[in-house]
């Protein structure tokens, strides 16, 4: 199973849902698409700001604006473990777009972690068909994940 491994690379103190991360997205790692990879591979799971989210988008995709999540795919063995990838999720963009969506950022957080994962493992969003299935995959494995909608919403 892959192992995650958090940065969250900001001055402030993580957020409650932070603390929640490893335990949830196990839900998530069990599932038969991830067993291509080592065992005991990692996944290097990093949250910033927008500022440096888009110098990432700038540098990597020559996009000039922000984004919600990056991948990159490394795939490198080292003698601790074997690397597969790098997810980096904009906390400014996921608190923005889970608001807007009405849902908790804890749910988004873990959606745009899953996106990144799809990735990793070759899926991709370059055409409608894709796309979809991208989707299709992406709400299955967060159905696998408990997380409450309630009260605390935006805050958690």
């Amino acid at each position: 199973m892959i192992q995650p491994q958090f940065t969250y690379d900001t001055a402030e103190e993580p957020e409650p849902w932070y603390k929640r991360l490893s335990e949830k997205l196990v839900f998530v790692l069990n599932h038969d698409l991830f067993n291509r990879f080592e065992p005991d591979s990692v996944v290097s799971i990093a949250f910033i700001h927008d500022k440096q989210m888009k110098e990432l988008n700038r540098l990597y995709r020559k996009k000039d604006t922000t984004t919600d999540v990056l991948t990159f795919p490394i795939l490198e063995q080292n003698p601790e473990s074997f690397m597969v990838g790098e997810i980096i999720v904009s906390l400014d963009k996921a608190r923005v777009d889970a608001k807007k969506f009405g849902i908790s950022i804890e749910r988004e957080i873990h959606q745009l972690i899953i996106h990144g994962l799809l990735h990793l493992v070759g899926f991709d969003h370059n055409n409608d068909l894709e796309e979809k299935e991208m989707e299709l995959m992406e709400k299955k494995l967060l159905e696998q994940i408990p997380i409450s909608e309630g009260v605390e919403g935006y805050a958690n």
